[in-house]
């Protein structure tokens, strides 16, 4: 026996049974359908972070391949750029911008972080040491010099991570 008649025998009007049981399908599906998509948005996003993440550490790498530079660029200081990539966020990761990644004439590579409203976290990251100034409308806010490259994780990415919240 279905439901129908079960609802028909028993006195209940069957049509709102029938109604009620479209519905929780319906739930069911607009449920399932709202998770795939949340998946996929995810999936997009997760994959435009590995392709800027590639796109940037190639940067870097060209500075070493690109003769037009007058400073040489060690590979530990390449290295230790693109190290310092793979520890960073993927909402951090999204705020660099190309343009605002450099060689010095120190050798070291540098990354301007710009948020829009005028404040700056700038690094610069060498063979065995780095630094970095935190500067918020025109006023420097922190700046920390020739902290060895092993001690590169903690601070710094506790500063970044304060600078963008």
């Amino acid at each position: 026996m279905d439901i129908l008649t079960i609802a028909a025998l028993s006195g209940l009007n069957p049509e709102i049974e029938k109604i009620d049981l479209i519905n929780q399908n319906d739930n069911y599906f607009n449920n399932t359908n709202e998770e795939f998509l949340d998946l996929k948005k995810t999936y997009f996003f997760v994959n435009n972070y590995e392709y800027k993440l590639d796109l940037i550490k190639k940067y870097i790498e060209s500075f070493a391949l690109n003769n037009s530079y007058e400073v040489n660029l060690s590979l530990n200081t390449i290295n230790n750029s693109t190290k310092f990539l793979d520890n960073l966020s993927s909402s951090i990761v999204d705020q660099i911008d190309l343009k605002s990644i450099y060689t010095s004439s120190y050798g070291t590579i540098v990354f301007d972080i710009e948020k829009s409203n005028s404040e700056i976290f700038s690094l610069e990251i060498g063979k065995k040491e780095f630094g970095y100034f935190i500067e918020k409308k025109g006023v420097d806010i922190k700046q920390v010099d020739a902290l060895k490259i092993d001690e590169l994780n903690k601070d710094l990415l506790t500063d970044l991570n304060k600078f963008f919240e």
